[in-house]
């Protein structure tokens, strides 16, 4: 396991004195900063690999208990419906719009054709 090295920074504030050991590790542009973490993820990655067959079937279960295309109810405003709509395996919403009197199966596939897509969190 790798281990910081113990590099004690003094601080002083309204006459309180800190000793702070791994204020060297703050500076994450510095080649041995860099060195460290490198070595940390090797080392958590090492840790951790008899664990990825179980977190890719966790991954694969929560999956498969999604819904294909989630849907906010409708919002009118004027001409249009607004509506939140996550796709089918996607992570990040979207923002759509859709004429008034066909928001109720539009973007879950039945006639998505006059669906607008105004802003995708892809």
């Amino acid at each position: 396991m790798p281990r910081a090295a113990r590099r004690d920074v003094v601080r002083e504030l309204h006459g309180d004195v800190r000793v702070d050991a791994y204020a060297w590790l703050r500076e994450v542009d510095r080649p041995e900063v860099l060195d460290h973490l490198t070595a940390e993820r090797a080392y958590y990655d090492a840790v951790t690999a008899p664990l990825k067959p179980l977190a890719e079937q966790l991954d694969a279960a929560m999956r498969a208990r999604m819904v294909p295309v989630d849907l906010s109810p409708p919002t009118q405003r004027e001409q249009y419906a607004y509506l939140h709509r996550t796709p089918s395996g996607g992570e990040y919403e979207q923002l759509c719009r859709v004429p008034v009197g066909e928001a109720t199966d539009a973007g879950r596939g039945a006639d998505s054709s006059r669906l607008e897509v105004l802003l995708d969190g892809a």
